[in-house]
């Protein structure tokens, strides 16, 4: 179930040993690689992990040394952050896009995974939320903050590259199925055109998911 986060951080925090992993089950936190003030985040990640004695993993996916740079500079501020609050933290910066693989990577049944509202993903701008309750079992706590700082450009390479990608696909069927047609009749027809459109369906996906 999605929660949206609207209270403020309290500024007392319970504590466990920082030198103790602690119980079993994570609390996965998924960073962007953009320049936010993350503090009160921060705070309410904390009382997440000491509501439910779990442990913080934060997760950060990054395409450029910029964006890198970025990323462990926000992770290493966040850990300090949980270590003074006595709670046992981890951290993986990974190369690349994918964010369903990168959880179900490193999540278990016992974890819940805490997102940004504003985080999107792919072309089509899908909310990451969304996109990981479709595609993975894992109870998802969503943070309406912070605004994040446009500071980007947009990648209209990749961009063009995306949509050009999917009209192709969908142009390359199309005419598929309509040279397909008078060649065919009967269940055969049929069969072939259900056979094309899951297969355009599965390669609209395979893109898309390269792009998110």
């Amino acid at each position: 179930m999605n929660k949206l986060d609207s209270q403020p951080a309290s500024p007392t925090l319970s504590t466990i040993s920082p030198s103790t992993p602690g119980p079993a089950g994570w609390l996965i936190v998924l960073l962007p690689s953009v320049e936010a003030d993350l503090t009160a985040a921060t705070h309410r990640v904390a009382e997440l992990a000491n509501a439910g004695g779990k442990r913080v993993r934060f997760i950060g996916l990054y395409e450029s040394a910029a964006q890198e740079l970025r990323l462990r500079r926000q992770m290493a501020g966040m850990s300090g952050m949980m270590v003074n609050a006595g709670i046992y933290t981890e951290t993986e910066a990974i190369s690349g896009k994918n964010w369903v693989e990168a959880v179900r990577s490193y999540s278990q049944a016992a974890d819940m995974v805490v997102c940004f509202a504003q985080q999107q993903v792919g072309p089509f701008r899908r909310s990451l939320s969304d996109v990981l309750q479709a595609s993975l079992e894992v109870p998802v706590y969503i943070l309406s903050e912070p605004h994040f700082q446009k500071n980007e450009r947009f990648n209209w390479p990749t961009q063009l590259l995306a949509w050009a990608g999917f009209l192709a696909i969908i142009g390359g069927f199309l005419l598929l199925q309509v040279r397909m047609h008078p060649l065919t009749d009967g269940w055969v027809r049929t069969a072939l055109v259900l056979i094309s459109v899951t297969l355009e369906f599965w390669m609209i996906w395979a893109w898309n998911s390269l792009f998110g």
